[in-house]
């Protein structure tokens, strides 16, 4: 059986490289653009927060450096009020600038696709490895085309029209919306993507060599970087399964004949990055691990965030008691929930640290499932003094929160926002760089808990039990971070890869390069 499985291997191989990463193939002949309207820029996104901040954060600098420019953005209804603040905010301060004008999305939103799909966020969590293969690539699959084929085409059409009626010079894209990036892939029109990823998301395809099978850790491997020796056979294989079962799939399949009959060739990209398409990156090449080659499609943004207003202005209370005692921020992003299980293990686990030591913690809190108080047991007498302050949501934006100096360590779930912005804060203007704990559930969230540990700026905590979480191994993990020597190399890594970070303006070579393209148009018919 293994020897009829290795024979396979080359096939799978050509498999992978052709149709998991289409965009090796060179076109035959090359795309001849249309030009749109001259300073006229449309963006297309999702209305997830982590997919959408950097297209938000652009959308705003362009108002705020480039105010002539007619900026369009469509979406689906959740993200139309904070578009519309987002545009208040940027004419409050710059009233000669244009306000953004919104387009609504048809169909159903992309996170109520997520939700039917998977019911809850517990039904996302995945383990590393070979464990549950199946669902993950059952998740994999939807992932890539979430949506029903019919819905897709509508989207696809619509989107279509909404381009032929606004004209635009420039479309910037949010290559999590399917459809879209359809559009993109076959269209005549001039597209640019704006992504959160990192680079092993990015253009691992693009290494030479086939590195993407023996050098860097398959997509939920849990493998660290760089893979030993052991471990690089093992990867090779989960790799080619991948591929193979990509190609294979009779979900994508059907949804792609379909489309093909519809006039799309070649439908559903398998990629973060679309052929012919060029990709700003809201990461920087030292915030990620080493590649061999880096495409002269991409181009390093840093960090694409919203400018905030500081946290006093936002909560003088909050930073008030921040400068209390150094502080542990502990936000697993928008979408996590704690069932019972992880609740408990958490508490348990900030239980032994106060009695170790002298932190606080700021905690954001949210519930899944029916429980009581009683995971909170062991440390009542902290959070009544509150030295421990659980928070439902975060009224102070997570950015200022670091900005203030006083959070030495921030545990997260390893997403693309929330690891940028710990390595590009400024406390106080002087030091940089805050030391990161990850406790990472599912697919590329591996990825940048891999980087931290890399880098040496975190630590994937509790790697070995991943996805389920210890009281021991999450208290190892807040010991290596917080308390000794390794706590001085984190801190100092951390501070120092901060530094570099400060050299890229993310916002406004974001909107420079928009702007660049935006350019390149037709004047207005008059």
């Amino acid at each position: 059986m293994l020897r009829r499985f290795l024979f396979t291997i080359p096939t799978a191989l050509a498999i992978l490289a052709i149709v998991l990463y289409p965009r090796a193939s060179p076109t035959a002949e090359p795309v001849i653009r249309v030009d749109g309207r001259k300073d006229t820029v449309l963006f297309l996104t999702t209305e997830a927060t982590g997919l959408s901040n950097v297209h938000l954060a652009a959308a705003s600098a362009l108002l705020e450096h480039y105010p002539d420019l007619e900026v369009h953005y469509a979406s689906f209804p959740k993200l139309a009020s904070r578009v519309s603040r987002i545009s208040d905010t940027a004419l409050a301060s710059n009233p000669s600038a244009k306000p953004i004008q919104w387009h609504e999305i048809p169909g159903t939103p992309f996170l109520s696709v997520f939700e039917k799909h998977f019911g809850d966020v517990e039904a996302m969590i995945i383990g590393t490895g070979t464990a549950d293969y199946d669902k993950k690539i059952r998740d994999l699959v939807f992932s890539l085309a979430p949506w029903d084929v019919e819905d897709h085409w509508d989207m696809y059409t619509a989107l279509n029209s909404l381009i032929n009626d606004i004209d635009p010079a420039i479309i910037v894209l949010d290559n999590m919306l399917a459809p879209a990036t359809d559009l993109a892939a076959h269209s005549d029109r001039r597209f640019l993507s704006l992504v959160p990823n990192g680079l092993l998301e990015l253009i691992v395809a693009d290494q030479p060599r086939g590195a993407v099978a023996w050098k860097y850790p398959a997509a939920f491997s849990g493998y660290q970087f760089p893979l030993s020796w052991k471990q690089t056979i093992s990867n090779i294989v989960l790799t080619v399964r991948l591929g193979y079962n990509l190609a294979s799939s009779p979900v994508l399949a059907a949804k792609r004949a379909f489309l093909v009959e519809k006039g799309i060739e070649n439908p559903i990209v398998f990629s973060f990055v679309i052929k012919d398409v060029p990709v700003l990156a809201s990461t920087f090449k030292e915030a990620n691990v080493p590649m061999d080659f880096y495409p002269p499609y991409l181009k390093f943004c840093g960090h694409v965030a919203m400018s905030t207003t500081s946290a006093a202005d936002q909560d003088p209370e909050m930073v008030s008691w921040l400068a209390q005692k150094p502080t542990i921020l502990i936000n697993l992003g928008s979408l996590f929930a704690y069932n019972q299980q992880r609740a408990r293990a958490m508490a348990d686990a900030l239980a032994t640290l106060m009695a170790e030591t002298d932190f606080q913690v700021l905690w954001k809190f949210k519930k899944l499932g029916e429980y009581g108080d009683e995971v909170f047991a062991n440390i009542q007498k902290d959070i009544q003094s509150r030295r421990i302050r659980i928070e439902t949501w975060l009224e102070t934006e997570p950015a200022a929160l670091l900005e203030t100096g006083h959070i030495v360590l921030e545990v997260h779930h390893g997403g693309a926002n929330t690891y940028h912005e710990a390595i590009y804060v400024t406390n106080f203007g002087n030091s940089t760089g805050v030391p990161q704990m990850i406790l990472p559930l599912w697919f590329d969230l591996f990825n940048f808990a891999n980087m931290a540990e890399y880098l040496g700026i975190g630590i994937w905590a509790g790697r070995s039990t991943t996805p389920e979480w210890v009281p021991e191994s999450l208290v190892e993990g807040f010991r290596t971070a917080l308390v000794g020597p390794s706590s001085i190399s984190l801190r100092e890594k951390a501070q120092k890869l901060g530094e570099v970070a400060r050299q890229y303006d993310g916002r406004k070579i974001a909107a420079d390069e928009i702007a660049r393209l935006a350019a390149i148009g037709k004047e207005a018919t008059k």
